[in-house]
């Protein structure tokens, strides 16, 4: 990852957010209010003030799925700070993407992101589009709705109505880091099919035209 200037950090164990506040794949994680007072006192910021939106940068080093020295680290945006004190509550597919399980020490650091330019994500599997899909809004809508950034490497699903697959992509390149903020930017995202690495119209995807990545604004 690029770096990205950390202004606070915390350690907190990790647990699982509801099933109800994680439906729909956000990335928004849960907070104890002692984070965000401890962060608005060591940045001596009224809340007014506060960061918007705050990027949390979450990383686990060791552990029994990590190698000695290894780190996984994800960026997240806030759902709320009403959660117990102590613990950090994450969507289980982010907790997936950082290998870790509920209790395991995490470091959470609030960090600033530059604004996402271009993205260019993988489509994981074809066979998972229903027809005449519009890709285009239907990304628009999640990254609006449920997305505060972006890394290389992260998989982001997607719920597909009348489907019980989500859609899946991997986040392959982003500019002008490999971490963004995609909260209020106009975002260019090209689609790659996983077979052929070739972009443009595949069975099954519709609204994408060959080697013209898509303006999305969020």
């Amino acid at each position: 990852m690029s770096e990205s200037k950390s202004y606070f950090n915390s350690v907190l164990r990790c647990r699982k957010l509801a099933a109800a506040a994680a439906a729909g794949y956000s990335d928004k994680v849960t907070l104890p209010p002692s984070f965000l007072a401890s962060f608005l006192d060591t940045l001596n910021l009224d809340y007014e003030d506060m960061p918007s939106p705050l990027i949390l940068r979450v990383r686990r080093q060791g552990g029994p799925k990590a190698s000695t020295g290894d780190s996984q680290t994800i960026y997240c945006g806030v759902r709320e700070f009403s959660g117990d004190e102590g613990i950090i509550a994450i969507p289980d597919w982010l907790l997936d993407e950082i290998q870790a399980q509920e209790d395991d020490a995490v470091v959470v650091e609030t960090v600033k992101l530059e604004k996402g330019q271009f993205a260019q994500l993988q489509l994981l599997d074809d066979r998972a589009n229903p027809e005449n899909i519009d890709i285009r809004a239907l990304l628009e809508s999640h990254m609006r709705q449920r997305m505060t950034a972006l890394f290389v490497g992260e998989t982001i699903s997607i719920n597909v109505g009348g489907q019980t697959m989500p859609m899946r992509f991997t986040v392959s390149a982003l500019e002008p880091a490999e971490a963004v903020d995609v909260v209020d930017t106009d975002l260019s995202v090209d689609i790659v099919n996983q077979q052929s690495q070739t972009h443009g119209r595949q069975a099954g995807i519709a609204e994408l035209a060959p080697d013209t990545p898509q303006q999305i604004v969020l």
